[in-house]
C-alpha cells in the first residue's frame, strides 16, 4: 500500500498550485523589467542614430532591442503556461476531493480499529 495518503496528496497538489502561481507572478514581473529594458534600448538606438554613430552600432543596438523584447515575450508566455498549470493542479485537487473526499470523511469519522489496514481494492468494490 502506498505511503501517500489522500490528505497528503491533496495538500501537496494545492501547495504546488500556490507555488506555481507565485512563480508565475515573479516571472511576469521580471518580464516587465526586461520589456522596459528593450524599450530603453530602442530609445538609445534612436538617440545614437541622431548623433551620427556608425550604422553598424545602431543596427546592433536595434538587434539587441529585438532580442530583449523576444526574451520578455517568451517569459510572459512561460508565466501564462505556469498559470494554466496551476489551474490544472487546482482542478486535479478538486476532482480528487469530489471523487475521494466523501470516502476520506467516512474514514475519518469511523471508529473501526485497523481501518487504515483495509486494502484499497475492497473499498472500490460495488
Amino acid at each position: 500500500m502506498s505511503d501517500l495518503t489522500y490528505k497528503q496528496l491533496r495538500a501537496q497538489v494545492l501547495a504546488y498550485e500556490k507555488s506555481l502561481g507565485k512563480s508565475a507572478e515573479q516571472i511576469r514581473s521580471q518580464a516587465k523589467i526586461i520589456d522596459d529594458d528593450a524599450k530603453d534600448t530602442g530609445r538609445l538606438a534612436d538617440q545614437i542614430a541622431g548623433k551620427s554613430v556608425d550604422p553598424e552600432t545602431i543596427g546592433e543596438t536595434r538587434d539587441l532591442m529585438k532580442i530583449t523584447a523576444g526574451v520578455s515575450e517568451g517569459a510572459s508566455e512561460f508565466a501564462s503556461a505556469a498559470d494554466d498549470t496551476a489551474k490544472q493542479a487546482r482542478a486535479a485537487a478538486d476532482q480528487a476531493k469530489t471523487s475521494y473526499g466523501g470516502l476520506q470523511e467516512a474514514m475519518d469519522r469511523s471508529n473501526l480499529i485497523g481501518k487504515y489496514d483495509i486494502h484499497a481494492d475492497w473499498l472500490t468494490q460495488e
